[in-house]
């Protein structure tokens, strides 16, 4: 399904800071600005890319995303795409509450957040499928240059687990993308 057979590389980037990251709040789809903080790590991230070739930049169009986005396009001069297959994963009921209560609510009923369906939320099948045919469109569109994708935490958790070829069968692994810190950037070639 994937055609990944060419060479593309480019930068995956999580999004700056907001308040309810500091807070570890669950954000999902809610939209939610950078803060002050997040300012100042996307500026950082537009300069640790200087110098890289970037020529395009697709974004997550929740307002986090596309901050973070715009703080690195004007750097460079470069287009943004907004792509809503590069939104966080919906979290419905669960979102703007803490992280460490609903999954100690989840823990008495033996699941987890990635293992639940959240009232009014995304699967994390129906997640991951999006995710990954929304990054095989964007490889496919760019055979050239090299691009950049400014999303979240839970999509760069997909696209790394998918990328190196490691699985998270039990669920357990369920940190919702703060293994990437804020304006973190990693690179990809496929």
């Amino acid at each position: 399904m994937y055609n990944w057979g060419m060479m593309v590389e480019g930068y995956f980037a999580r999004h700056g800071e907001t308040d309810w990251n500091k807070l570890k709040r669950i954000q999902g789809q809610t939209d939610v600005p950078l803060s002050a903080e997040g300012i100042r790590q996307a500026e950082e991230l537009a300069r640790q890319v200087i110098g890289s070739g970037i020529s395009v930049i697709h974004s997550s169009p929740l307002l986090r995303a596309i901050e973070t986005s715009r703080i690195v396009s004007a750097y460079f001069k470069i287009p943004i795409i907004s792509n809503n297959g590069l939104n966080e994963r919906s979290y419905g009921d669960f979102e703007g509450k803490l992280f460490d209560e609903v999954n100690a609510d989840l823990k008495k009923h033996n699941t987890t957040l990635k293992l639940s369906s959240p009232k009014g939320g995304e699967s994390y099948s129906n997640f991951t499928e999006r995710v990954l045919v929304t990054f095989n469109e964007i490889v496919q569109r760019h055979k050239d240059g090299k691009i950049l994708l400014v999303c979240h935490g839970g999509v760069l958790e997909v696209l790394t687990r998918h990328l190196s070829k490691t699985e998270d069968k039990d669920g357990d692994n369920d940190d919702i993308g703060y293994a990437f810190a804020n304006a973190s950037i990693r690179a990809f070639l496929v």
